[in-house]
C-alpha cells in the first residue's frame, strides 16, 4: 500500500494536490477521485477494462441486468444472484448505462461507442448502432424512437431497428440521459447548458448553468431539477425560468430523486441532501467520507446512497438519521437500486450486492469475469489536461511483472473498435509508444 500511495502521491504533487492515504482502500481510487475534489472539475472518466461495476442495474421481471468494465452486459437471478446470461461488447458498459427494455428487447450503451439492442430473455445481439466516441448515456424510449448521448457531442435519435433518424450537436460530451416529457426532450451537456429540443430535434430553448452536466435531470410536477459542476442543484420551469437554485458544497453529478414535497441529491462533498421541492429550502443532511453521487428512490420510508468511501448507507427519509451501512471493498458509483425485497448495488471492487433492506446484511453477491479493478484517467476539458492515476511501478518490479505476464490468463485478449484513453494497461504498465511528459 505504502509503495503504490508513494506512486500516485507523485502524480497528485504535480498537480499541486495533497493526497489523503485514509480515504480509500485502492490507492488508484484515492489518486483519481482526491484530484476530481480538490480541483472541484467535473472529469470525463477515461475507465479501463476490469470487473468494476459503475453502470445501473434495472430490475425487469425477477431478472436483474447491468453492465460492467469487463465489457459485458449481465442478466441475473434478482433472487439467488444465479448468472442467466452475458453479452460481450467491445468497451466498458459503465457510467451512466441504465439499461432500457421494451418489448423484450434490452438496448445499452457501451464504451465502444455503440448502442445495442439484445433479446432480454437469451442475451442474442439483435443490431447495434455506432456513434463517433465512446457513450455514457441511458436510452430513452418514446414513440417507438431511441434517445441517447455521445462524448462525440451529439444527442441521437434512431428508431428501434437502429437506423438514424437526426442528430443535435453540442459544445460539450453528452453523458446526460435524456428525459423525454410531455413531447419534449431534456438533456444536459458538457457544454454547461440544459437542452430541450422537439421529437424532430429542433431547439426550443436552453438554460446556461456555470458548470458541466453530466447526469440526467429529473421531472416532477412540470418542475426540472438537476445538478451542475457549479456546485448547484436548480429548479427551473419547462419554460426555461428559474424557480430557484440550491448551492452545495462540492459539485453535483447526480440525479435527484423525489419524495413527499423533497428532493434528495448526492454531491462531490459527501453529503446527501435533501431540500424542499417548493423553494430550495434545506431540510437536512447526512455526510459520509467521501463522493456521493445517486440516491436511490424511497422505499417504505428509506432511501440508499453509495458512496466512494466504500459504503452502502440507508437514511430515514424523513429525518436524515443513519439505519444501517453496508461495507464494499471498493468505492461506490453506481445507483442503488431499491425495492421492498432487496437494494441492490454494483461496487468497484467487481461486485454486485444484494442487500437485506431491513438490516443491511448481505443476501448475494455476484462476482463480474475478471477479479482487477478497472483504471482510471482524469481527464479535464476545459485545460485540455491529463492526469494519470493508474499507479506505476519500478523498473525492476516491472521486468518481473513483465516475466509473470503470460501466467494471467485475461492479459492481452481486449480486442475490438473501443478507444482506451488511458495511458496504461489494465496491470498498471505504461503502453507501448506512451511517453511522459
Amino acid at each position: 500500500m505504502d509503495k503504490y500511495y508513494g506512486m500516485v502521491k507523485e502524480v497528485g504533487e504535480s498537480a499541486g494536490i495533497t493526497l489523503d492515504p485514509s480515504s480509500f482502500g485502492e490507492v488508484e481510487m484515492i489518486g483519481a477521485l482526491a484530484i476530481v475534489k480538490e480541483t472541484e472539475k467535473d472529469p470525463i472518466w477515461g475507465i479501463g477494462i476490469g470487473g468494476s461495476i459503475s453502470s445501473y442495474p434495472l430490475l425487469h421481471e425477477g431478472v436483474l441486468y447491468f453492465g460492467a468494465c469487463d465489457k459485458k452486459f449481465y442478466a441475473v437471478d434478482a433472487r439467488t444472484g444465479e448468472e442467466l446470461w452475458s453479452f460481450e461488447t467491445n468497451g466498458p458498459v459503465c457510467v451512466g448505462s441504465l439499461p432500457t427494455i421494451e418489448n423484450g428487447i434490452a438496448y445499452f450503451c457501451s464504451y465502444d461507442g455503440n448502442v445495442y439492442a439484445v433479446d432480454a430473455i437469451r442475451g442474442k445481439g439483435l443490431w447495434r448502432f455506432s456513434t463517433n466516441d465512446k457513450l455514457a448515456s441511458a436510452v430513452a424510449i418514446s414513440n417507438d424512437r431511441l434517445y441517447f448521448g455521445s462524448h462525440d457531442r451529439n444527442l441521437y435519435a434512431i428508431t428501434k431497428d437502429g437506423k438514424l433518424l437526426w442528430k443535435f450537436n453540442t459544445n460539450g460530451p453528452v453523458s446526460s440521459s435524456p428525459v423525454v416529457y410531455d413531447g419534449r426532450i431534456y438533456f444536459g451537456s458538457g457544454d454547461k447548458n440544459l437542452y430541450v429540443l422537439t421529437e424532430k430535434g429542433e431547439l426550443l430553448w436552453k438554460f446556461a448553468a456555470r458548470g458541466e452536466i453530466i447526469e440526467q435531470a429529473a421531472i416532477s410536477d412540470g418542475v426540472i431539477y438537476f445538478g451542475s459542476g457549479d456546485r448547484n442543484l436548480y429548479a427551473v420551469t419547462t419554460e426555461g425560468k428559474l424557480l430557484w437554485r440550491f448551492r452545495a458544497n462540492g459539485p453535483l453529478s447526480t440525479t435527484p430523486s423525489f419524495h413527499e414535497g423533497v428532493v434528495y441529491f448526492g454531491s462531490y462533498d459527501g453529503n446527501l441532501y435533501a431540500v424542499s421541492k417548493s423553494d430550495g429550502r434545506l431540510v437536512w443532511k447526512f455526510a459520509t467520507k467521501d463522493i456521493v453521487l445517486h440516491p436511490s428512490d424511497v422505499v417504505n420510508g428509506r432511501i440508499c446512497i453509495g458512496s466512494c468511501d466504500c459504503n452502502l448507507y440507508a437514511v430515514s427519509a424523513s429525518d436524515g438519521r443513519l439505519l444501517w451501512k453496508f461495507e464494499t471493498n471498493g468505492p461506490i458509483a453506481s445507483y442503488p437500486l431499491a425495492t421492498e425485497e432487496a437494494v441492490y448495488i454494483g461496487s468497484w471492487d467487481c461486485r454486485m450486492y444484494a442487500v437485506n433492506p431491513e438490516n443491511g446484511d448481505l443476501l448475494w453477491s455476484f462476482k463480474t469475469s475478471m477479479s482487477n479493478m478497472a483504471s482510471l484517467d482524469v481527464e479535464y476539458p476545459e485545460a485540455r489536461q491529463s492526469v494519470e492515476t493508474t499507479w506505476e511501478i519500478g523498473e525492476r518490479e516491472r521486468e518481473k511483472k513483465e516475466a509473470e505476464k503470460a501466467d494471467i490468463a485475461d492479459y492481452g485478449t481486449f480486442s475490438g473498435t473501443y478507444v482506451d484513453t488511458t495511458k496504461t494497461d489494465y496491470l498498471g504498465f505504461k503502453k507501448k509508444g506512451y511517453k511522459s511528459n
